[in-house]
């Protein structure tokens, strides 16, 4: 239980690499015992994130309601040429 909530977490293969993502199976169980799930889509955007909106969401015909990304300031400041 997550905050007093019932949780299912699914991790797959890759999960613990910047590129992972759960399972087709795994977002579609979850869709339908609940009315919302989190996918985390691994660390990097331009491997995780891809994959995810590239890959799965396409072969899924998945619609993603919400996106969260998240940056640092550092971050930031070195790709913006600050």
């Amino acid at each position: 239980m997550i905050g007093g909530f019932p949780a299912i977490i699914h991790g797959g293969p890759f999960a613990n690499i910047a590129q992972g993502t759960n399972s087709i199976i795994a977002t579609r169980m979850g869709l339908t015992l609940s009315d919302y799930v989190v996918t985390e889509a691994g660390f990097g955007f331009d491997l995780g994130a891809e994959k995810f909106f590239d890959i799965k969401c396409r072969t899924a015909g998945l619609n993603p309601s919400a996106v969260v990304l998240v940056a640092t300031v550092r971050a930031l400041k070195f790709h913006g040429g600050a």
